[in-house]
């Protein structure tokens, strides 16, 4: 469906909602945490940090509450930076079926083709980076590119492009 072009009205509308009510809040927070993350220089600042995430990951002593999307990128570009595409894949996939069973959560929730479709994401942020960048340097860089982003599944179990 196609979206119809705004008149001057909406605009004006819109220009004076914003001047009344101020930008949306997410918009505010989501430049809050962003400035923040740059004054601190990024999410992880030693390797030993990205090593903790994975071995909480691998040990299954990360709770499930606490295993976010960002960790799932943490570990799968500590994987990729040490493995091949498709060592690193087995090693997602493995460790993300035993993390389910391990906390009880039903092994159905996981797929085959959102963990590759990650993977291939990635692999595409992490060549964007230097080829002397540190593990730091590249987790903080996938994390800034994919940290919002997600990837919708269509009805029929396909994987969508990534959005964020």
């Amino acid at each position: 469906m196609r979206q119809r072009p705004s008149s001057s009205n909406e605009n004006n509308f819109q220009d004076e909602a914003d001047r009344v009510f101020g930008p949306p809040r997410f918009f505010l927070q989501l430049v809050q945490e962003q400035k923040k993350e740059a004054m601190m220089g990024g999410r992880y600042q030693s390797e030993q940090e990205i090593e903790a995430v994975v071995s909480g990951f691998e040990n299954c002593t990360t709770s499930k509450e606490e295993f976010t999307h960002l960790s799932h990128l943490t570990v799968a570009t500590y994987y990729l930076c040490n493995s091949t595409p498709e060592e690193s894949f087995e090693k997602m996939r493995s460790g993300l079926l035993r993390f389910l069973e391990h906390h009880g959560i039903n092994s159905a929730k996981y797929s085959d083709r959102v963990t590759w479709a990650w993977i291939e994401q990635i692999r595409h942020v992490c060549r964007l980076t230097n080829q002397d960048s540190s593990l730091v340097e590249i987790v903080n860089t996938v994390i800034a590119h994919l940290g919002h982003s997600r990837i919708p599944i269509e009805r029929d179990g396909e994987t969508g492009k990534v959005t964020g």
